[in-house]
């Protein structure tokens, strides 16, 4: 009876461990997550002043279907995940791109040359924060999806995260076919 009663115990301490162990990895993976997101949304808000700011610069001389492609004044940044803001930057940027390849001169205007600068390294930052961001989170489903740890996640109904893309991959993709 004493021998049950120890080996009971044992089993309860362990399993209270485990819990312990888990629940620290999730509460961790939430916390460096969270952090990404702000990171993100800080970055996002400051590619989506850049844009802004060259728009302000060049749209007198933009034509009209310029205009329509490269219009960052039409995103509603308030009904946008950080997800969805980050592919509507983008497609920004590229037509911006695409737009100052074609005429050099508009690339050559006042503050033109220093914002497009301060552009790329947002653009650095951006790319260190959506790994860092994609790491935690691919911790945190791993966690979600494997034995034991999903009966803690289902438990306190945690789901799966969304991952960023990464556009390097999807561009070497492309290139490929």
């Amino acid at each position: 009876m004493l021998y049950g009663v120890i080996i009971l115990v044992i089993i309860l301490a362990a399993l209270g461990i485990l819990f312990i162990t888990y629940f620290n990895q999730f509460k961790f993976s939430l916390v460096k997550i969270a952090e990404a997101e702000n990171n993100m949304n800080l970055l996002l808000e400051k590619k989506l002043d850049c844009l802004l700011r060259i728009q302000n610069i060049i749209e007198k001389k933009l034509q009209d279907d310029e205009k329509k492609e490269f219009n960052v004044k039409q995103i509603k940044i308030k009904l946008l995940d950080h997800f969805k803001l980050r592919e509507k930057l983008s497609d920004n940027e590229k037509a911006l791109n695409k737009i100052l390849d074609h005429r050099i001169k508009l690339a050559e205007m006042k503050n033109v040359p220093n914002i497009l600068e301060e552009l790329k390294d947002t653009d650095t930052d951006i790319e260190a924060i959506r790994k860092y961001y994609n790491d935690h989170a691919e911790l945190f489903n791993h966690l979600v999806h494997h034995f034991p740890s999903n009966l803690l996640a289902i438990f306190l109904h945690y789901h799966e995260k969304e991952l960023y893309a990464d556009e390097v991959k999807d561009t070497l993709e492309i290139l490929k076919d």
